[in-house]
């Protein structure tokens, strides 16, 4: 019976398989409201372990980070007040998704964000045999 359409994959968390990264810092954050600091598109539907570091090391403020898909908040809500802390997070997304890193920070300016990471395993295909 021929497929009525290509096989699909899915994505599946990981921490072995690193998909895609934008490993840049940027410090000295100073918004005050969630802002864009970066963006992945995700070519592949399922579920990604996504994972970024942020940190406030004056430990006078609070430097808060959250996923978003195609500019809607997604995932929880993180908090750092002193050195780099990883956050990681399993999230569904579809084939052509962005999938977002928004930083901001209780007061002040000083912030900081990297390592802005994407782990997924490919796993078998799934064939569409419905017609």
């Amino acid at each position: 019976m021929p497929l009525s359409s290509p096989p699909k994959h899915i994505v599946s968390p990981t921490d072995a398989v690193l998909v895609a990264k934008a490993d840049t810092e940027n410090t000295a954050i100073a918004f005050t409201t969630y802002t864009k600091y970066k963006e992945i598109v995700l070519n592949l539907k399922g579920t990604y372990r996504i994972k970024f570091d942020i940190s406030s090391p004056s430990g006078s403020f609070t430097t808060y980070g959250k996923i978003y898909k195609n500019g809607v908040a997604y995932g929880t809500e993180r908090s750092q007040q002193t050195a780099y802390a990883t956050f990681s997070e399993d999230l569904n997304f579809d084939a052509g998704d962005l999938a977002q890193l928004y930083i901001k920070v209780s007061s002040g300016s000083g912030g900081m964000e990297k390592n802005f990471r994407i782990y997924g395993d490919l796993s078998a295909p799934i064939v569409n045999l419905d017609t």
